[in-house]
């Protein structure tokens, strides 16, 4: 559990470091290109909940939900830290936590201890793919959502609480259940004799 917060602070630190950085050194809508066509830096505010999506037009309604639901996540993630039983023993689900909570808490100091209660955003990429285009396979780009580092572990975080419980956990448990039964037939063969 230490290790695991102790991550989150270290990631907690960085994002607000970055952001600090960009407001201090850059101007609402100044972007800096870092590699042409594809990565840039542009300094947005964001009211809306992930990737400027809004629930509402209404700023404090907006402020309100998000912090409702940064709320209900962070005191689900701390009975997920509670109730595995493994997780301890598990540096990916520690990992995955740390991110969690980091990034959250990243975007809600934002809302609440800034005077704009909005999401300073800042890194920008344009996404290339194939499309076809008059018949021919053409290379298509589209600029990505603005987002921030907390955004980043955000996405990290979930995507490997996806994969442990749709592969890891799943796995664990017939171990667990295998286990348990060899443990039971172990048992039953001592009882006989």
């Amino acid at each position: 559990m230490i290790v695991t917060l102790l991550i989150a602070l270290g990631l907690l630190i960085l994002d607000q470091a970055a952001k600090l950085t960009i407001m201090a050194t850059m101007t609402e809508g100044q972007s800096i290109t870092v590699i042409k066509d594809f990565f840039y830096i542009n300094y947005v505010k964001n009211d809306g909940v992930a990737f400027g999506f809004e629930f509402t037009s209404n700023p404090t309604a907006n402020l309100i939900i998000q912090l409702s639901i940064a709320t209900v996540v962070l005191v689900a993630l701390i009975i997920i830290i509670y109730k595995v039983k493994s997780f301890k023993n598990n540096k990916w689900l520690m990992i995955a936590l740390a991110l969690l909570i980091g990034g959250l808490l990243g975007n809600v100091i934002d809302r609440i201890f800034y005077s704009t209660h909005s999401v300073t955003d800042f890194l920008s990429f344009i996404i290339y793919y194939p499309w076809f285009v008059g018949g021919k396979l053409t290379m298509c780009s589209v600029p990505f959502a603005i987002f921030n580092l907390a955004d980043t572990w955000l996405t990290v975080g979930v995507i490997m609480m996806i994969i442990y419980l749709i592969f890891i956990e799943p796995k664990k448990e017939k171990e667990r259940i295998k286990n348990e039964s060899s443990e039971d037939k172990t048992d039953e063969v001592i009882e006989i004799k």
